[in-house]
């Protein structure tokens, strides 16, 4: 499709969207996210019925065979490509603090004793990479805003932002 800028006479090309791809099977209730890799799609959710952090890749129409994690939520889990890793996040549904693990093309690894949040949280975590670097930012149950970020892999401590209420 093209489109006229109007105030520059220029004419834009603006990208089409392909036809939705279904996941056979999965549903979720809780939304999921996505990145891209290498020319891979990546989708992960929160599993409807068990509350686990599921995950596909694929291209197109040919995807994985959704896999399991094994981590459960209660909230929708958080993914990006950082350092030529997948970085998945998570609220974890017993301790309720942001849990991650990588995978490395290989296996996913996680240490079991790591949380990047020390504090509960209220809500699933979000994700960006900007600079070489992956922040990671979540609410409190305090209504304060936190973030962290990882560079290399050295994580840096969050910050806090005060939510005032309405």
């Amino acid at each position: 499709m093209t489109q006229i800028d109007a105030e520059n006479n220029d004419a834009r090309t603006t990208p089409t969207w392909s036809q939705p791809v279904n996941i056979p099977q999965e549903t979720t209730n809780a939304g999921p996210r996505c990145t891209r890799r290498n020319g891979i799609d990546w989708i992960v959710w929160k599993g409807e019925s068990d509350n686990e952090v599921w995950y596909t890749n694929g291209t197109k129409e040919i995807w994985s065979t959704p896999i399991s994690l094994g981590f459960k939520t209660n909230t929708a889990p958080a993914i990006a490509a950082y350092n030529d890793n997948i970085y998945v996040f998570w609220t974890d549904a017993d301790s309720g603090r942001i849990g991650y693990a990588v995978y490395n093309d290989v296996i996913w690894e996680r240490d079991p004793d790591y949380y990047v949040s020390i504090q509960r949280v209220s809500d699933g975590p979000a994700l960006a990479v900007h600079d070489g670097r992956l922040y990671v930012a979540w609410k409190r149950d305090n209504n304060c805003l936190s973030y962290a970020w990882l560079e290399g892999e050295t994580w840096y401590a969050s910050w806090d932002t005060y939510i005032a209420s309405a």
